[in-house]
């Protein structure tokens, strides 16, 4: 008994305190984003410059800043999709896949996490 309360209180104390944060109160993370379209243009984001369709379902996106280091979440409905880095330090390329596993043309949204 006397154990399950202390980690009760523990627990609860542990939960009461905030989250670590960076020194300037975020939790050390930059976002960017960017919304491709079909045909490879860039229709919305924040950070990303530019983006084009390569070939078939493969795709280039660029950010405003290096992305080393930086993980990457692509939204492609049914579809999949692997991102690779290339020689640009500030872009990725995103190549789509259908169920099949075929090169298919598809728009994606794209979420980047960023250490500060």
């Amino acid at each position: 008994m006397r154990q399950h309360l202390a980690a009760v209180l523990f627990a609860a104390a542990f939960l009461a305190s905030p989250a670590a944060a960076a020194p300037d109160q975020t939790q050390g993370v930059s976002l960017m984003s960017a919304h491709v379209s079909e045909d490879g243009a860039l229709s919305g984001g924040a950070g990303a410059v530019s983006a084009e369709r390569i070939s078939t379902g493969a795709y280039a996106v660029v950010f405003d800043r290096a992305t080393a280091g930086c993980a990457k979440v692509v939204n492609v409905g049914l579809n999949f999709a692997n991102v690779a880095a290339i020689a640009n330090p500030n872009a990725f390329t995103v190549f789509v896949r259908s169920p099949d596993g075929l090169p298919t043309d598809h728009g994606f949204e794209m979420i980047v996490f960023c250490p500060r």
